[in-house]
């Protein structure tokens, strides 16, 4: 090492190591900006160096979790890599920090290289479905079977069926192409190529790998290419595993009690909802809260909807053991608001905090041009965050108008301890100015605004959905064009990017689903998500004629989930910002 980096590396050993002292500059400052940089500005000069000195000097960097740690473990795995040397444990410390592709393809490679087969595979299989990952899992001689069991694993259900296929047809042993075939059929299925599916099958029915999986499988790669009697037929012969799709045929068919005993017979919980609500709907009051007893103790997404039925139930029959749903449904505010209750929150106490030293490192390392080194250091500070770090996050991506980020860093701090803060940073209040001027001119709710706009994008102003729809509350481009034309405001595609324009047409249209429903909360947000066309023909079957029963009678999970999310979110708005 060279004499200046050796003299700085003696100067700043103590600070590194994490005890007290500080660095004097010759002017008598100690600002933590100089300190920092001071740091940065050492690791740069033994990554310049080449001898025994820099990789000592490296050394007593590694155990730092931070960037320049995280950049020490790097530099000086590469460095011993070049002198023949075992580089790994190095490698694993950088992943611990940072677990990147780069620096796992350099371990693996370096277990290869020092005849670790087994170590390297582990670390190879981490990297699946990367294609350079896959050759070189062949390279070490893992079979082609293994390797397309890990990609289902994965569920890459393309990648899969894309590599087995060519093996598929060159292999000529017989035991590996049918278990080849077995692979191939399940990755078709799932990605809903039921002819070829069915091709895909038809070899492996006389093999003795014939099992349940495959012959669900078949049965739905029949129902798939229309085939939907033969398809009952295995179904039926599957018992509870082919319950639920074998539920879906009959209720089509209009054979509902029949539908409603299948449906029941399932472990599967979405079937046993079914079953449950097939029951109401035909008049059977007891089978179904026998089921929707059982569903509302299980933690699932059917839970809340299954204890709010079982109560409506059992108060409709006159049962007086409701206690305990009761006090479930009052801490799940949107049910309680159906129920007409008054929603139970828990006290949340007032926590102090504060900002931690990494997201000061990432001002400065920003500041100072290394934005390479700044993102590192923030990745690593997320990483390790405990609670107070999380609302310091949310609090710092809040300054800079980040609220998507913030949003997430308030939740992740809720599930780990819920205080008031938290509360407020994964229930933000946004685009105040644009959400009070649009509630005044549509005559809403502004939490409701805030609400929708949270669920639909987490505030998010730039994000497109799968299927095309934009910006905060989610408008599809042809909707915004025909709301610009009734309000008679120009209109581009890209204007539902703008805050300001996107906020209004979601308004706008939040209001005209409000019109269309009488007003009708539930209605128009199953409206705004599942069009209008599905609440009236959910309004209208036995289940959904009254307001009450009205999210039961919804078949689409995504909507059912979405009202109860968004008045969830509305509730806990108003009681967290105006308590």
């Amino acid at each position: 090492m060279g004499i200046v980096a050796w003299i700085s590396f003696s100067i700043l050993l103590p600070h590194i190591n994490g005890e007290k002292e500080r660095v004097v500059q010759a002017d008598g400052s100690n600002s933590q900006e100089d300190d920092l940089l001071k740091e940065v500005l050492l690791l740069e000069a033994l990554e310049q160096e080449k001898n025994q000195e820099s990789i000592e000097g490296l050394k007593a960097l590694t155990n730092r979790k931070d960037a320049v740690g995280y950049q020490a473990n790097i530099l000086l795995a590469e460095r011993i890599s070049t002198l023949r040397k075992d580089p790994t444990s190095y490698y694993r410390q950088a992943l611990e920090l940072y677990d990147t592709k780069e620096v796992r393809y350099k371990l693996a490679a370096a277990l290869v290289e020092q005849g670790r087969k087994e170590e390297a595979v582990a670390q190879y299989k981490l990297l699946i479905p990367d294609e350079e990952a896959c050759l070189a899992l062949l390279n070490l001689e893992i079979q082609p079977i293994a390797l397309g069991e890990w990609l289902l694993e994965r569920k890459q259900w393309k990648r899969a069926a894309e590599f087995i296929k060519p093996y598929l047809e060159q292999t000529e042993e017989v035991q590996v192409k049918v278990l080849l075939q077995k692979q191939y059929a399940k990755a078709l299925g799932e990605l809903g190529l039921y002819k070829d599916t069915l091709l895909a099958l038809e070899p492996l029915m006389v093999s003795n790998l014939w099992d349940q999986e495959l012959q669900w499988w078949y049965g739905r790669a029949l129902e798939g290419t229309g085939q939907t009697e033969q398809a009952k037929k295995v179904y039926q012969s599957l018992d509870a595993r082919g319950a639920y799709r074998l539920g879906l045929l009959l209720e089509k068919d209009g054979a509902l009690e029949t539908a409603a005993a299948v449906f029941s017979s399932s472990s599967e919980n979405i079937s046993r909802w079914k079953g449950a609500r097939l029951w109401e709907e035909l008049g059977k009051r007891e089978k179904a809260l026998e089921i929707y007893l059982s569903l509302a103790k299980e933690e699932d997404i059917h839970q809340d909807d299954a204890a709010y039925r079982a109560y409506i139930l059992m108060q409709r029959m006159g049962k007086q053991e409701t206690e305990e749903l009761l006090s479930f449904l009052k801490k799940r505010p949107a049910w309680a608001a159906r129920l007409n209750k008054k929603a139970e929150w828990e006290i949340v106490p007032v926590v102090s905090y504060e900002r931690p030293v990494f997201i000061d490192r990432v001002e400065i390392y920003r500041e100072s041009g290394r934005g390479k080194l700044a993102d590192i250091e923030l990745i690593i500070g997320e990483r390790f965050a405990d609670n107070s770090d999380k609302l310091a996050l949310g609090d710092w991506y809040l300054e800079q108008e980040k609220y998507y980020q913030a949003v997430l860093w308030g939740i992740r701090a809720l599930r780990e301890q819920p205080s008031k803060r938290a509360y407020e940073l994964a229930y933000q209040r946004p685009y105040e100015e644009e959400v009070q001027k649009a509630a005044k001119e549509f005559n809403l709710d502004p939490n409701m605004i805030w609400a929708v706009m949270r669920e639909e994008s987490h505030y998010r102003a730039d994000v497109y959905s799968p299927v095309g729809a934009v910006g905060l509350m989610q408008v599809m481009p042809a909707t915004g064009k025909d709301i610009a034309a009734r309000l008679k405001v120009p209109f581009e595609d890209g204007d539902l990017l703008k805050p300001e324009v996107n906020i209004r047409f979601g308004a706008y249209y939040l209001r005209s689903m409000l019109n269309m429903f009488g007003d009708d909360e539930d209605k128009a947000l199953a409206a705004y998500n599942g069009g209008p066309g599905n609440v009236r023909r959910w309004s209208e079957s036995k289940v959904g004629k009254s307001k009450t029963d009205f999210p039961t009678a919804i078949t689409f999970q995504e909507t059912r989930e979405y009202i109860t999310k968004v008045k969830n979110t509305q509730h806990t708005l108003e009681w967290i910002h105006e308590k």
